[in-house]
Parts: C-alpha cells; sequence; structure tokens
C-alpha cells in the first residue's frame, strides 16, 4: 500500500489470494512450508511507514485457507496443523500489515489503519467493517 490510497472493498465483493506461495516468497522457496522460523512469506496487502492509506469497506478478504496450494495436496490450515503438532512454524501470508508514520514525528508501530478484521463463521475469512 502507499501512502493517500484507498482500497475499498464494497459489500459483497470477495478479494481472494492466490494459492501460489511463490508469489509471497520473502527469498526463494520460504512461503508455503513449516520451519524453525516464521515470517517467511510477504503479506497480501502491505506498506512501511504508510501514512493516509485505508482499506474499508463491508466485503470480504478471502485468504483461501483452506484450498490446496498450488501444486500441491496440502492447504494453509494444513500446514498450521503440522506446524503445531511438531512445534514448529508454519510460513504463511498475513492478510494485511501495515506500519505507519507518524505525523508527529513519534515512535513507530504497527496499525491495521482504518479497518477492524473479524473472522467470519469460521470460514478463513476476513471481513472489513470500515470506520469513518
Amino acid at each position: 500500500m502507499r501512502g493517500g490510497v484507498t482500497l475499498v472493498i464494497p459489500k459483497g465483493a470477495i478479494l481472494y489470494t492466490s494459492s501460489d506461495p511463490r508469489l509471497f516468497d520473502v527469498k526463494p522457496g520460504a512461503c508455503g512450508i513449516v520451519t524453525e522460523s516464521s515470517r517467511g512469506c510477504k503479506p497480501l496487502l502491505g506498506g512501511d511507514r504508510v501514512q493516509n492509506a485505508a482499506v474499508l469497506g463491508e466485503g470480504t478478504i478471502d485468504g483461501r485457507g483452506g484450498e490446496h496450494l498450488l501444486g500441491r495436496q496440502v492447504s494453509w490450515w494444513d500446514l498450521a496443523q503440522h506446524a503445531k503438532v511438531s512445534n514448529k512454524n508454519q510460513n504463511c501470508p498475513r492478510l494485511l500489515v501495515v506500519t505507519h508514520r507518524p505525523r508527529d514525528g513519534g515512535s513507530e508501530g504497527d496499525q491495521a489503519g482504518g479497518a477492524a478484521c473479524r473472522r467470519a463463521g469460521g470460514q478463513g475469512r476476513a471481513e472489513l467493517a470500515g470506520r469513518g
């Protein structure tokens, strides 16, 4: 995301993430695996030191957690279960990660800039509740 940009997901619209973990790799082959460390994936929507940006609307961001990854017989949720039982970490993309740039020169922090996300009925989707 870039400063001054607002992504609006209207009611009834669905923004799907890709089932291809290679599109989210921080380094080649790092996303879509279970390892000792995490953070091998870039987020679906992300921005660093972003100011005046937002994700709004009553639409849905669907991470497709239960669907098979491209070319594999395993889902993001399968990886999560494997990581849990093996006491390791799954490397999966987060839906929204944004850091902000403070206007007053104060300290930086993680923000979900203008959108409240909630899990919708166990379907692996985050519904956005726009804030004014």
